[in-house]
């Protein structure tokens, strides 16, 4: 008996197929000072950082030097493990001595523990919906992301379970 024997019993089915997705991205943002000329200073973070913003200032006079920071400490996309400062080097930094006579400080922002929560539901309209979830933190997204993991099936798949099993997985 051939699989084409059966075409007049079978039942149509008609449904949609819709996917959302819902993105959540949970960081901290620290700001660290340091004053001129104390050394170098060397910033660690177990999970990397991603440098945002660096400013020299002095009493009356600030000065952004995030572009030469991302430089120095070779910035790209990805989280770096070290942020490296040279407090004795400010006046490189500005590119000149932007208060003559007064002690300058550095102050660094910086992003870590970078976490996107990604969510993406799936609804077959009238049979079937599965939610998939994936978690990643900054240093995925320069690999491969993970894929989606199937947190369950609704109510409306265990009702319609007979007539679902024969339909391809999602």
């Amino acid at each position: 008996m051939s699989s084409h024997d059966n075409l007049d019993h079978l039942e149509p089915c008609l449904y949609e197929i819709d996917e959302l997705m819902r993105e959540v991205h949970d960081y901290k943002i620290k700001k660290r000072q340091f004053l001129e000329s104390t050394g170098i200073v060397k910033i660690t973070e177990p999970n990397g950082l991603v440098i945002k913003k660096a400013v020299v200032s002095g009493l009356n006079t600030v000065k952004d030097v995030t572009d030469i920071i991302l430089l120095v400490n070779v910035q790209h996309d990805c989280p770096i493990d070290t942020l490296t400062i040279d407090t004795g080097k400010l006046n490189e930094y500005t590119g000149n001595d932007i208060e003559i006579g007064s002690r300058k400080l550095i102050e660094v922002h910086y992003i870590t523990d970078d976490v996107t929560f990604e969510e993406k539901r799936v609804n077959k309209k009238q049979i079937i919906q599965e939610n998939k979830v994936r978690v990643y933190d900054r240093e995925d997204e320069c690999k491969d992301l993970p894929k989606f993991e199937s947190e369950g099936m609704s109510q409306v798949y265990q009702i319609n379970k007979e007539r679902v099993n024969g339909a391809k997985e999602l």
